[in-house]
């Protein structure tokens, strides 16, 4: 917040600055009307900012790494100071008259309506009310408002500076734009039509308002875990008469990279490369509220056995439960709400198909994990598909020799026992992972209904590595009645700890509070200042928001 009040700070100085002897005024204008010129002056100068920061493809991430979700914060912000310099721009020329009579009016009028509409379906409740409708009218609204702004000053004293600033952002967001087009065509082989990868989909609802959904992406490779996709269904082909698209985060982990490791610390720096070259389609991540389909307000819902899940396949000889060879499959847990994701759980229930295009992989916001001596994870409900796979990477390059991690803090907090079967098959793989000297602590919290550790799926049990014949130090997971003790759990985890900690948390706003506070009671910078490592903590937030 401190760059943002900066950034308004820095806006303003330069608007209120000298106006009646700017030079780009006649000097007969009055310092009102200097002011009004010079605040659509200032807001053209930062056009095509927001319009970067705005883009998943930038040249922002490319040099800082900050990836383009933890830009948006800025954009949005961004954007809201523009929009006071546009309204204060509308104001003082309206006060100063109200005659329709000339084109370059009705056109400024028209630009501020664009702009004001592109507030209105870009706020976080309108998006929470209806997330398609911000989809669809973003893009026109932006045109529109380059339109009538151009046609605003295109007879004016100042187009020959305000004209490069709209071609400068309509540039920006043009090339992203068809970036972005040209990555869906390629990665889904939409340019060649017979063989196009419209990827065939396996839908299980897990229960009342949960959908998993697998499928396999041939060019797809691999991708980081917590990276995320976008889902696009086709019109007509998949689960609408209409184009729609929704990002969500992968649940699984990509073969690919856990086949083939880059480097082991503990060889001696023998390094191993990659049997094949990976391509990377899209950059980017994560902003402190990202736009992925991680845990929101866990709702209580009836149980529903597993043995009664539904399960359909978009293509009846394809099987996309097994991996295809040198394919990795990728999996969404999809919790029904609004929009494109009441589709799909209505296609699952209808036993429609439902062909989707898949755009990304886009890049996790997290840090390297295995240079942390501890690593600590909270979910609620359907967050467990972001810190899911970041545990089963961790486990994975523990296994193979990345030796700097000591303890494993994993913990799920769900409102029924039965939802633990939602992740059986990738818990199952992490728990049979054999880590040498490495404690893993799997704790699922069962919140409105009694728990028994006899719940559990039986393979979680059987595939634990058995201690006679291994030095793992993993054990079954923990089931556990009622909310989790989140300080408690943060004391066990910075006592324990030598080093460096990890936390990362994904649910619902309640939970990721109580982690905020329990971290900021342990954080102590004279202890890192002292040399102590117990003080060094790292929190991440994943949440589902705008």
């Amino acid at each position: 917040m401190l760059l943002v009040f900066l950034y308004f700070l820095v806006l303003y100085f330069v608007l209120l600055t000298n106006v009646s002897r700017s030079p780009l005024f006649a000097p007969t204008n009055s310092t009102v009307l200097g002011t009004g010129n010079r605040s659509a002056m200032v807001f053209m100068a930062t056009l095509p900012w927001i319009i970067a920061l705005a883009t998943k493809n930038n040249l922002i991430s490319t040099f800082t790494g900050i990836p383009y979700e933890r830009l948006q914060i800025y954009h949005r912000a961004c954007s809201r100071i523009s929009l006071s310099l546009i309204l204060m721009h509308a104001v003082i020329k309206l006060k100063a008259s109200t005659s329709m009579a000339k084109d370059w009016r009705r056109w400024g009028i028209g630009a501020f309506i664009f702009a004001g509409a592109l507030f209105v379906t870009s706020h976080r409740n309108g998006m929470q009310w209806c997330y398609q409708v911000f989809v669809h009218l973003h893009a026109p609204l932006v045109a529109g408002l380059f339109v009538s702004t151009y046609l605003h000053t295109v007879n004016t004293p100042l187009a020959h500076v305000v004209q490069p600033l709209l071609l400068a952002s309509a540039t920006l967001w043009a090339i992203d734009m068809l970036q972005r087009w040209v990555q869906l065509i390629y990665l889904n082989a939409l340019y060649r039509p017979r063989a196009a990868d419209v990827s065939t989909s396996r839908m299980t609802i897990l229960s009342p308002g949960m959908l998993r959904v697998e499928m396999t992406k041939p060019g797809l490779q691999k991708w980081l875990p917590g990276s995320h996709v976008y889902l696009f269904s086709p019109p007509f082909l998949g689960v609408s008469p209409f184009w729609q698209s929704h990002p969500f985060t992968i649940a699984s982990v990509s073969e690919e990279r856990s086949a083939h490791q880059i480097t082991s610390g503990s060889t001696g720096g023998e390094k191993r490369k990659y049997g094949h070259k990976s391509r990377k389609y899209a950059n980017g991540s994560m902003e402190l509220q990202s736009l992925r389909q991680s845990e929101v307000n866990e709702e209580q819902l009836p149980a529903e056995s597993p043995k009664h899940n539904r399960v359909f396949s978009t293509d009846t000889e394809a099987d996309t439960s097994t991996e295809v060879s040198g394919q990795s499959k990728l999996v969404f847990l999809i919790k029904k709400r609004k929009g494109f994701t009441k589709k799909l759980y209505e296609a699952a229930q209808m036993g429609k198909s439902s062909r989707l295009l898949v755009y990304g992989p886009l890049s996790p916001p997290v840090s390297y994990l295995s240079s942390y001596e501890t690593l600590v994870f909270f979910a609620g409900g359907s967050g467990v598909s972001w810190t899911l796979p970041l545990l089963l990477d961790a486990c994975r390059n523990q296994s193979k020799n990345y030796r700097m991690t000591r303890q494993i803090f994993w913990i799920w907090s769900v409102t029924n026992s039965e939802h633990m079967h939602w992740i059986e098959s990738e818990l199952t793989q992490a728990l049979s992972t054999d880590i040498a000297q490495v404690t893993v602590d799997i704790r699922i919290h069962i919140t409105q209904e009694t728990a028994h550790s006899r719940d559990a799926p039986r393979a979680w049990e059987e595939v634990v590595p058995s201690s006679s014949k291994s030095n793992s130090r993993q054990r079954a997971p923990w089931i556990i009645q009622g909310r989790p003790d989140v300080y408690g759990l943060m004391s066990s985890a910075v006592e324990s700890a030598g080093g460096r900690i990890w936390i990362g948390v994904s649910g619902p706003e309640s939970l990721q509070l109580t982690v905020r506070s329990a971290v900021r009671d342990w954080i102590d910078p004279s202890a890192v200042w002292r040399g102590e490592a117990k003080g060094d903590l790292t929190l991440h937030c994943e949440s589902f928001g705008w």
